[in-house]
């Protein structure tokens, strides 16, 4: 067994390439997917494709590669501290993927090169086609982590406002389930009312982080919700 728990984020439209790299530029290999590298593959080079022929799809080769956990700079991810996630990675408690439009997943450690893209739409449904979903059962089913836990505004359905990251997560976990994978604890937090939920949300994450992965925490917010300013935050469970 590696990693003892799986934590799936989103990636986010604000992106500071500073060209810093961490836990030497790791990213995920043929031995993470060893069934679907190849459409990982196809579905980023697919991107490029999509990218010709639209002015607000593109990806900037010219940016000094960063590693993903500190390329991304959005509301999310300012409410944590790096230092803090990037040691529970090193030390193998920890293993971090991020959903990205771009990229389909990434782990936290990988160097990316700035980009905009957002899954919506045609991307979305590129990812679709290039069966996100599989890929991800493919890399729960190899890593065969303790716990795997989902961070995402939107509905875990395809249709609404932001839902297809949670869409990809959920499905992909589920596949992964019916086919074997084995949970002590897994699902998703997830915004249940309120407006800018990214920070609440991250937050929730930060102090998921710093319990040590608590189930407590987890069973807390399953029973009685979580209350962050004027953002209400829930657990769905999947196992």
């Amino acid at each position: 067994m590696g990693n003892s728990v799986v934590c799936f984020i989103p990636c986010c439209k604000s992106k500071t390439a500073t060209g810093r790299i961490e836990g030497e530029g790791r990213g995920l290999t043929l031995d993470d997917l060893p069934n679907t590298w190849n459409l990982l593959l196809r579905g980023r080079n697919g991107m490029h494709r999509i990218a010709d022929k639209r002015n607000d799809v593109y990806i900037d080769l010219n940016s000094p590669e960063t590693s993903a956990i500190r390329l991304y700079a959005g509301a999310f991810y300012s409410q944590f501290n790096l230092n803090e996630i990037i040691q529970e990675v090193q030390a193998s408690r920890l293993r971090l993927i991020i959903i990205s439009a771009w990229y389909g997943i990434v782990d936290a450690f990988e160097p990316l090169h700035r980009y905009e893209a957002q899954m919506k739409g045609e991307i979305a449904r590129h990812w679709r086609d290039h069966r996100l979903d599989r890929i991800i059962s493919d890399l729960l089913l190899t890593l065969k982590p303790s716990s795997v836990f989902g961070f995402f505004t939107g509905p875990e359905h395809w249709s609404g406002p932001h839902a297809k990251y949670r869409y990809f997560f959920a499905t992909g976990l589920s596949n992964a389930l019916s086919e074997g994978l084995g949970l002590t604890m897994s699902g998703c937090f997830h915004i249940v009312s309120g407006l800018w939920p990214l920070a609440a949300l991250g937050r929730t994450f930060s102090d998921f982080l710093r319990s040590g992965f608590s189930g407590d925490f987890v069973s807390d917010i399953a029973e009685n919700g979580r209350v962050d300013g004027e953002v209400g935050i829930g657990f769905k469970g999947l196992i």
